[in-house]
């Protein structure tokens, strides 16, 4: 799978933030390499706008386990 599989995920308007981060995390672990910007930035666009996205833009996690970490506080 390639990065530009992110750019087809989307969050559904009555889909739970869970289950988006469930979906997108499946998708983020079939690519290989794949850079933290690329993947902050999927997930902006994906996500619909809530707190979530407004702290992403605000404190920006250094790594994907600071990412899984800071979204846990909005699930």
């Amino acid at each position: 799978m390639t990065p530009t599989a992110l750019a087809s995920l989307r969050q559904a308007g009555d889909e739970s933030f869970i289950k988006f981060m469930d979906r997108f995390g499946c998708t983020v672990v079939q690519i290989r390499n794949l850079n933290l910007e690329v993947t902050l930035y999927s997930m902006l666009l994906a996500l619909c706008l809530d707190k979530f996205a407004d702290s992403l833009c605000k404190k920006p996690p250094g790594s994907m386990d600071e990412l899984r970490e800071q979204s846990k506080g909005y699930i």
